[in-house]
């Protein structure tokens, strides 16, 4: 299998597509890390297969996409990417070459030029499927061809040459009785199937000389519609034999100026999809004839990576794929209900949200990490930008926003202190906190801010908490000292008036005592209990209260529970169903607790367990949020922000529908070896893979699931029964990895299953047949048999021939000889010897089995618990037991190992790594040259 090495960037972008406004709607682009070869080169093809794989083809050649990584799979880059009714791939390619890749041959069928003589030096610009099944090419010179699978011909069809003045087909497209041919002269010709009569479509008043038709595609009732490389877009009435022409400046309503079309395709909800050169990628809905635009912008990675469409392909599930010249792939998809995005920045740019804050008039305030702060109205008429680095506003990380009384907003940053600004949107000041004369703000590292119902507000800074009003007259200040921590991440104020701050060491609780001339504030602590398993550091991220008044928390990315009557935490892990680490926490109206974690938004009911994963393919900003950036609006929406903008989600609305996704074999290893997928065999209801004995000591079989080729929702769990009866689960790589297995039939399993593990697919079913040893064949087995036979009647004819002769039968074997057919035996102990002897044989002997699974303890390392000296010690040893002393360690080791082998079922190399052999090959070699027999074999004798 080859795996490309360098990077490609594969984007998606995401868009509302509900009611076709004029207006265009916000753009998303998510660049998605994947090993790859072209970089930002040019994408010449693509196609969605039915099984759900992208085909891609570059610079590098043909590319095959499985949701994971890259494969290279054709050397040569594809100039046309089709699938035919039977799930084939097609390809040509810029020089001439012609292949199909077949799912159930698991390689490609090339057309050799030397043989099918008609694809020599010509460029394949089309291929399309007509209603019998069959094939038909379009050339860049040699006309159209015709493919027959019946009988694998490959025709030329010269019928067609008298309606072209040049042999150069550039578009096809097959409806259900016409095969439509667009040339590179601007050509429209029809095939009817039935009497093989080619005829040339005239349009009225209208002509494309000199301009080639690049795609074409049904319309509404029995229009076409033309793609061209200089006259633009084209409706074809073929009943009137007249044309319109849509996308062109020069006609007031119609369209956007775009003379240079590229790629053409109608997807099922009845739009035209149209690639530009220049002028973006643009959307007709036909039915309306309404249209939208997507064009790049230089700077903000939420428009499409490049205005020039190459290609355009629809999935199965009605997404739409783009390939472009610059920036790879993009994905257009239609947000789910429940989620809103917003970018954050200016101009539909998206910005690093470290914060974010709502007032009292539901106006949105984002803070970012250097880029800024940005404001926008509730009807989001009226924006703004206060830019970082200059003197309206320093730069520096904004991790917190809060408002006062007056309307005026706080704002903290970590690197430059705090701001204030007026309701009118100006600064009012750069605060400076004194206490004692001594500047409380020194260091300018303001993480977290709190405007109290008594209308104080508490400052956290690095090493210290300050209370201020309005005036910001300081009240009090907490040094780290008397917080006994250095930072506090932040704070939170419970519905009984209770602040409690989120700190680096540990959960604390400001306690306030108010008369009517005093106010006394102190600080208690509440130290987590020790757990050995746990680590001692407790950082608390978060803090929120769920509608119960249960009071929540996130401690070094775990959920925990606290009960402050009883002073006690509660954490909930797996056994309660919260497998996920929490960082950001917000709970919304129904008891639910929504966590931004470094991959991903988590639902979690800390009620039933229930719990639920949102990623960037469901609409988020991205897989990436900061624990800071969340908030809760009046009408019960939540906010999450992360590294691409921030959601606002309806909790009500937002269920998430998870798909299923479909699980195939994607490859098939044997010893290092790839083996053709043709390997695996259809046998009824299920498939049969054939391997060798050899190839069953460690083969590998490697599978995806597809539904959505951005989803990360599954894990896969796998079984190879009966030799492995508990479910595995796959590593990153989706692989299935065995050794040792002997001979036999067995049947491995594969699953998906939700992370929540609620849900999960019916299991893949493979038939694993692992063919016998020639030797333990019954046609072998006769033969040795009859050799033996013949052998033993030969030796008895000899033997009384040597008799005759006076020979003596042979008594005595030598020590070499009788080891071949004796199995050697640990000397027992308990035989006639010395007390003391038998005291340090005992000893010996207990010492090895106390160390079996150390293949590092050898002589010496028993030396070391034995009082003798080396001499005297292996004088001993070879005495008692008529082994050297290495070797009577070795030979405790192969006893053992051959318990195990009798009686359990492990494989041989865990029980070689389990009596100490760090190479399963050793043990075998020595446990065969001891015992006669392989370890396999010798299983077979219980």
């Amino acid at each position: 299998m080859y795996v490309i090495k360098t990077q490609i960037a594969i984007t998606m972008i995401l868009c509302l597509w509900y009611g076709w406004s004029i207006g265009q709607e916000p753009v998303r682009v998510y660049p998605i890390p994947v090993e790859g070869v072209y970089g930002e080169g040019p994408v010449y093809e693509l196609l969605r297969d039915q099984r759900g794989f992208l085909w891609v083809s570059c610079g590098a050649g043909v590319l095959k996409y499985d949701g994971y990584g890259f494969q290279k799979v054709y050397a040569s880059p594809a100039s046309t990417l089709f699938e035919d009714a039977q799930g084939n791939i097609w390809l040509g390619t810029f020089w001439g070459g012609l292949a199909y890749y077949s799912y159930t041959r698991g390689r490609f069928t090339e057309f050799d030029p030397e043989v099918y003589t008609a694809l020599t030096k010509v460029k394949i610009n089309a291929i399309a499927e007509d209603s019998s099944g069959n094939i038909w090419i379009a050339t860049n010179g040699n006309g159209l061809l015709q493919y027959h699978p019946q009988n694998d011909s490959l025709l030329r069809c010269k019928e067609a040459f008298s309606q072209i003045s040049k042999a150069c087909i550039t578009a096809l497209y097959a409806d259900t009785t016409h095969l439509w041919l667009g040339t590179q002269t601007g050509e429209l010709i029809s095939l009817e199937y039935r009497s093989h009569r080619f005829e040339q479509k005239i349009i009225a008043d209208e002509r494309f000389d000199n301009f080639s038709i690049t795609g074409i595609q049904p319309g509404i009732g029995q229009d076409l519609w033309l793609a061209t490389d200089g006259k633009g877009l084209w409706n074809v009435h073929l009943q009137k034999g007249t044309a319109e022409k849509w996308l062109n400046g020069n006609v007031p309503g119609k369209g956007p100026e775009a003379n240079l079309v590229l790629s053409l395709i109608k997807d099922r909800e009845q739009t035209l999809w149209v690639g530009t050169d220049g002028q973006g990628l643009i959307a007709l809905h036909l039915p309306s004839l309404r249209y939208r635009r997507f064009q790049h912008q230089q700077g903000n990675s939420m428009s499409i990576a490049s205005n020039t469409v190459y290609c355009i392909t629809e999935d199965r599930q009605g997404q739409i794929w783009t390939g472009s010249k610059f920036g790879g792939v993009s994905l257009l998809k239609q947000e789910p209900p429940g989620i809103e995005y917003f970018p954050g920045g200016q101009s539909g740019a998206p910005v690093r949200v470290l914060s974010l804050f709502m007032d009292r008039h539901e106006n949105t305030w984002v803070g970012t990490d250097g880029q800024g702060l940005y404001f926008s109205s509730k009807d989001g008429s009226v924006k703004h930008h206060f830019s970082m680095g200059n003197e309206s506003m320093p730069g520096g990380y904004i991790h917190a926003l809060e408002e006062d009384r007056r309307g005026y907003i706080w704002v903290a940053t970590y690197q430059n202190g705090l701001h204030i600004l007026s309701p009118g949107l100006s600064i009012h000041q750069q605060v400076n906190l004194e206490t004692q004369s001594q500047p409380i703000l020194a260091n300018n590292h303001v993480t977290a801010l709190l405007y109290d119902r008594h209308q104080y507000m508490w400052v956290a800074s690095e090493g210290g908490l300050t209370l201020v009003n309005e005036e910001l007259h300081v009240f009090r200040y907490f040094d780290k000292k008397e917080l006994n921590c250095q930072y506090i991440n932040s704070m939170y104020e419970d519905r009984k008036g209770n602040l409690w701050l989120a700190t680096d060491n540990g959960l604390k609780q400001v306690l306030s005592s108010r008369t009517e001339l005093t106010e006394m504030y102190r600080i208690l602590e509440y130290p987590f209990p020790h757990d050995p398993e746990e680590s001692p550091q407790s950082i608390i991220y978060s803090l929120t209260e769920t509608p119960d008044g249960r009071l929540w928390l996130s401690r070094n990315g775990e959920l925990y529970h606290f009960e402050p009557g009883t002073k006690s935490f509660h954490r909930y892990g797996e056994t309660q169903g919260f497998t996920v680490q929490a960082y950001g926490l917000e709970a919304d109206s129904e008891g639910n607790l929504w966590t931004n974690a470094y991959e991903g938004l988590c639902k979690f009911n800390p009620n039933t367990g229930a719990q639920q994963w949102f990623y960037a393919h469901d609409g988020l900003q991205g897989n990436k949020f900061f624990f800071r950036a969340h908030l809760k609006d009046q009408e019960g929406n939540l906010y999450f922000g992360g590294t691409n903008g921030y959601n606002k989600l309806n909790p009500i609305l937002l269920e998430k529908q998870l798909k299923l996704p479909d699980l195939y074999i994607t490859g098939i290893t044997a010893k290092n070896k790839e083996l053709p997928l043709s390997n695996t065999k259809t046998s009824g209801a299920m498939d049969t893979l054939e391997l060798t004995y050899q190839q069953g000591e460690a083969f590998t079989i490697h599978f995806t699931g597809i539904y959505d080729l951005l989803a990360t929702d599954f894990v896969y769990n796998y079984k190879l029964e009966p030799f492995m009866t508990n479910w595995v689960t796959a590593g990153p790589d989706h692989a299935a990895k065995f050794s040792d297995i002997p001979t036999g039939s067995y049947t491995f399993s594969l699953e998906a299953i939700s992370i929540s593990g609620k849900e999960k697919t019916k299991p893949l079913l493979l038939l694993v047949d692992i063919s016998s040893r020639p030797w333990y064949t019954h046609p072998f087995i006769l033969i040795v048999l009859s050799l033996l036979l013949f052998v033993s009647g030969l030796g008895y004819f000899v033997k009384s021939g040597s008799r005759a002769k006076g020979f003596e039968k042979k008594e005595d074997f030598s020590d070499e000889e009788k080891h071949l057919f004796h199995k050697p035996e640990v000397p027992d102990a308990t035989k006639e010897i010395g007390e003391t002897d038998k005291a340090l044989l005992q000893t010996v002997h207990q010492l090895i089995l106390q160390n079996l699974d150390n293949h590092d303890f050898d002589v010496t390392a028993l030396l070391a618990e034995v009082p003798l000296s080396r001499t005297l010690f292996y004088q001993k040893i070879k005495s008692l037991t008529g082994y050297s002393a290495s070797e009577y360690i070795i030979l405790v080791r192969l006893q053992k190992g051959a318990e195990l082998i009798l009686t359990s079922e492990k494989t041989i190399s865990e029980i070689a790594y389990e009596v100490g052999f760090a190479n399963s090959g050793h043990f075998s070699t020595r446990f065969k040259k001891h015992f006669g027999l392989s370890p396999s074999l010798y299983r077979n004798t219980r």
